[in-house]
């Protein structure tokens, strides 16, 4: 058991630095935002969705490329490793979408809307297709999910890293040239989080596989200080960063 849990561990870490390489400005910064966020409860306790996750980031890039074909077949690869992966299905074609700014903030507010106001829907239709994504009841039991709602304080996080992001593109995409896709992809991951909000544990899983472009996206927004003002940056970056691994270490 143990050897097969260091072999998961190292293809799942050779994916992940395929995509630090190639997406990220600050890769020791992206991988500390990674491990703050992600690291305890994806490679500790979801071992093969972390590494499903993880070939779905390295082929984000055909994304941009437009090679449909790559694409789907790292999908299918992550999809024998974890179900969850049909998630990343619908990200091509919203790519093909030109979203604008305007589009972003639209749509966060009627997914805000959605999550305040159509809860029981929403719960309706999560019974029926929970089982399809191999995410178990389990992630739809209240004693479970805590019921945090709207007051899930990652939803306010993650809204805000997608408005900084969005509203620096100028700057963003002289960081990488997936800028539009990694946007897309965020903005993807955070409408579902604040749609199923009213399954906390659910709405993380679901929406974990594309917030972790959080690892590309924090190390860019330090990039978008100016030089002398980047130590803000720093330091209220690792200061949130910390915040965050403390809580996930005593979650779990």
């Amino acid at each position: 058991m143990t050897v097969y849990f260091l072999i998961v561990a190292l293809i799942s870490f050779f994916f992940l630095y395929k995509a630090f390489d190639k997406y990220c400005l600050y890769p020791i910064l992206g991988l500390c935002a990674y491990i703050s966020r992600f690291y305890l409860a994806r490679n500790f306790i979801q071992i093969r969705a972390g590494l499903s996750y993880a070939i779905i980031l390295m082929a984000v890039q055909y994304i941009t490329e437009r090679d449909w074909k790559r694409y789907f077949a790292w999908v299918f690869v992550a999809y024998l490793f974890h179900h969850s992966a049909i998630i990343a299905v619908p990200l091509y074609f919203l790519c093909m979408v030109d979203i604008k700014k305007r589009h972003i903030i639209i749509g966060t507010v009627i997914a805000f809307i959605i999550a305040a106001f159509y809860s029981n829907i929403i719960r309706f239709m999560v019974a029926d297709y929970v089982e399809d994504l191999n995410v178990g009841n389990t992630y739809i039991q209240e004693e479970y999910q805590r019921e945090w709602g709207l007051a899930n304080p990652m939803i306010y996080f993650q809204t805000f890293l997608l408005l900084v992001y969005t509203f620096t593109e100028d700057r963003m995409r002289q960081t990488t040239s997936h800028y539009l896709t990694i946007r897309n992809a965020y903005f993807y991951s955070t409408v579902i989080l604040i749609v199923l909000s009213c399954y906390t544990a659910l709405s993380g899983r679901v929406s974990s596989m594309f917030a972790t472009l959080e690892m590309v996206i924090i190390p860019s927004i330090a990039y978008s200080f100016m030089k002398k003002d980047r130590w803000i940056a720093y330091l209220g970056m690792g200061a949130a960063l910390t915040t965050i691994f403390y809580l996930n270490y005593y979650g779990h």
